[in-house]
């Protein structure tokens, strides 16, 4: 097992205003885009864990654009498990939610209100693809 630690001065991270605003696509990506800027002025990570698939998708363009390889220079995982993490190029690691049983529990937890809290934990499942690899010989941990 590796460790690792990062002290990040956020004071440093610069998001334009109109990427504050919640929920607009456009400013939620300027703000994805802003903090991998951050990440990868100073010394770049060797591997990327994002929130969910449609971040580490647009990390994958990100880095492609600016001419880094995954998993050859960056690994990244997503997490949820969504489609269009297996066509990705190259296909996306990710944590794979169980959406359909999350949705049916849901459903079933609404029809059987009895007034009290109730929590489920489910499975999920890490799904392997060509996103990630070990650190480059020199930039291990």
């Amino acid at each position: 097992m590796v460790e690792a630690s990062a002290t990040l001065d956020l004071s440093k991270l610069v998001c334009p205003e109109d990427c504050r605003a919640p929920h607009d696509d456009a400013r939620i990506d300027a703000s994805i885009k802003a903090g991998l800027e951050y990440l990868f002025a100073a010394s770049p990570p060797t591997a990327l864990l994002a929130m969910s698939d449609r971040i580490a998708l647009l990390a994958l363009d990100w880095l492609r654009e600016r001419g880094l390889s995954v998993p050859g220079d960056v690994s990244i995982v997503g997490f949820d498990g969504v489609p269009e993490a297996a066509s990705s190029e190259p296909p996306l690691t990710t944590v794979a939610q169980p959406i359909a049983q999350m949705g049916r529990l849901a459903v079933q937890m609404i029809l059987d209100d009895n007034g009290k809290t109730r929590r489920e934990m489910l499975d999920v499942e890490l799904v392997l693809r060509a996103s990630t690899a070990p650190p480059p010989i020199g930039r291990e941990s």
